[in-house]
């Protein structure tokens, strides 16, 4: 009889550690999804004028100048007047380089290489 009990005791233990189980995998999906629905995207950060230089090979003060030239792509400057660039702007910066100066597209486009 003790046996028995025993047995049915392991039986339940493991039922009820089963249903915590799928409880708790309930619980964490929904909490994932709610956190990040499936619908949503994440976005890029935007790099400071300063990473987009370093990114593309120049000096943080010629970004600055082509800036104020109106000569590649346009940043968008902060209240406190600080640039920042998307990863579209970037390689668009990449593509004017490389086209101002033919010589050194290699440097600018790393991947035609």
């Amino acid at each position: 009889m003790l046996q028995n009990q025993n047995v049915s005791t392991a039986i339940s233990s493991d039922a009820r550690i089963s249903h915590h189980a799928r409880q708790l995998s309930m619980q964490l999906q929904l909490l994932r999804e709610r956190l990040f629905p499936p619908s949503s995207q994440k976005m890029l950060k935007t790099f400071t004028s300063g990473e987009a230089a370093q990114i593309v090979g120049v000096s943080d003060g010629y970004l600055r100048q082509l800036s104020l030239d109106g000569k590649g792509p346009s940043p968008a400057v902060s209240s406190t007047g600080r640039r920042s660039y998307t990863l579209e702007q970037i390689n668009d910066l990449r593509k004017h380089m490389a086209s101002a100066k033919p010589k050194d597209a290699i440097t600018y486009l790393p991947w035609r290489r």
